[in-house]
């Protein structure tokens, strides 16, 4: 056996072997929250109204950001074509004088 293999088979498996046996001190806590979730299916009748209220207040932010980003883009599209009218206009006199 190499001197390799001898100090891997007294010092680094047997501390790799424990550190795997051994459960971190706070992985209850983090799993905690998952089993949880997992047993609380059931919601309560209040739950539910509350749940429905923040979804529509939800698609109602939702549908108010898309009317303003649309109303936006119809601005921007008038600024353009405005500057683009403009911007013909300065190339007419240009031409004509």
């Amino acid at each position: 056996m190499s001197i390799r293999s001898k100090l891997f088979a007294t010092v680094a498996l047997p501390v790799f072997a424990a550190s795997l046996a051994v459960q971190p001190a706070l992985a209850d806590s983090l799993r905690a929250p998952f089993e949880v979730a997992q047993e609380g299916g059931e919601l309560s009748p209040e739950e539910l109204q509350l749940l429905k209220k923040r979804k529509k207040q939800r698609a109602a932010e939702e549908e108010s950001q898309g009317q303003a980003d649309e109303q936006q883009r119809a601005e921007e599209k008038a600024r353009r074509r405005t500057e683009r009218e403009q911007q013909r206009a300065a190339e007419q006199e240009a031409q004509q004088a």
